[in-house]
């Protein structure tokens, strides 16, 4: 099995080789499946990553928006980099995002808060494994936001990086729903 870092730029070159064709309808039909999965439904808070799009990240946009229609109280991350945390906002419009130094969108106002519990988090991810298993940056950021929270965590995933082992080491938190274009999969 390769390492995390391996596997990482692995990960990276194959999803950037992905054509905008087919990366816009992978992600329009992984939107579809979420907006009608029962636990998003039921959901009353959800914390959501804002995709980074030009990285082919699985697109957030229509979650965002629809999470706003629907009158969900929507938090998204800011992350913290001096003590490699996530900060949540409360955000009313997709237009409170702005790409921050590395090219992530985040709200430029709004009340910053250390902790939340939402009913559902939608966490961003590499790749992951039918266990739940997920890759990530790299960076520790939603483990640790994960290991202080009783959420129902959903990641957002391509069939193709959806793989038959995820390398982990005792601090991930493993994942309880993967959706992908093709399928939801409940661990």
């Amino acid at each position: 099995m390769l390492d995390k870092t391996t596997l990482r730029a692995q990960i990276k070159q194959q999803r950037s080789a992905i054509s905008w064709h087919d990366w816009e309808r992978w992600s329009t039909d992984i939107q579809k499946r979420l907006l009608v999965y029962p636990a998003f439904l039921k959901a009353h808070i959800i914390h959501c990553y804002v995709s980074m799009n030009d990285r082919k990240e699985v697109d957030t946009r229509c979650i965002v928006e629809s999470c706003l229609k629907l009158n969900k109280s929507l938090f998204v991350p800011i992350m913290k980099t001096e003590v490699n945390e996530l900060q949540h906002v409360k955000i009313s419009t997709n237009e409170e995002l702005k790409p921050n130094e590395w090219g992530v969108p985040e709200p430029e106002y709004g009340e910053r808060l250390d902790k939340i519990d939402p009913d559902l988090i939608i966490v961003p991810l590499l790749a992951a494994d039918e266990r739940g298993n997920r890759l990530g940056y790299g960076k520790g950021y939603y483990d640790r936001f994960l290991s202080q929270i009783s959420s129902i965590k959903v990641g957002l995933v391509f069939d193709q990086f959806i793989l038959d082992e995820i390398p982990t080491e005792p601090h991930d938190i493993p994942l309880d729903v993967l959706i992908t274009e093709t399928r939801i999969i409940n661990v």
